[in-house]
């Protein structure tokens, strides 16, 4: 009981010192060629990410005020259906992460 309190005691310090920070140069692209939010703002080269143009400006048709959010995107078709039976087929559209060991 007393080890598990000293850990998580222990743990809660370790984690007010740890920040995150990035350099005055990568700030001040927020808003230019990144988004407020960190993420490119040009989409890519291969056009599968479109250029991001500032998200939804109005509710989708058929939004109604109250209910669960609609849809924006119900018309849209995945590009890709990536199974661990394709997998080396898509693998130049996988993070390293995602790919298997």
């Amino acid at each position: 009981m007393i080890s598990r309190f000293a850990l998580s005691i222990v743990l809660t310090g370790i984690s007010t010192f740890a920040c995150a920070a990035v350099s005055p140069e990568e700030a001040q692209k927020l808003g230019n060629t990144l988004t407020l939010f960190g993420a490119i703002k040009a989409g890519n080269a291969e056009g599968t990410i479109p250029p991001y143009q500032g998200g939804l400006r109005t509710a989708p048709a058929d939004f109604e005020p109250g209910k669960a959010w609609a849809d924006p995107f119900w018309d849209e078709k995945p590009l890709y259906r990536i199974t661990a039976q394709n997998v080396d087929q898509y693998a130049d559209k996988l993070s390293a992460g995602s790919k298997p060991c």
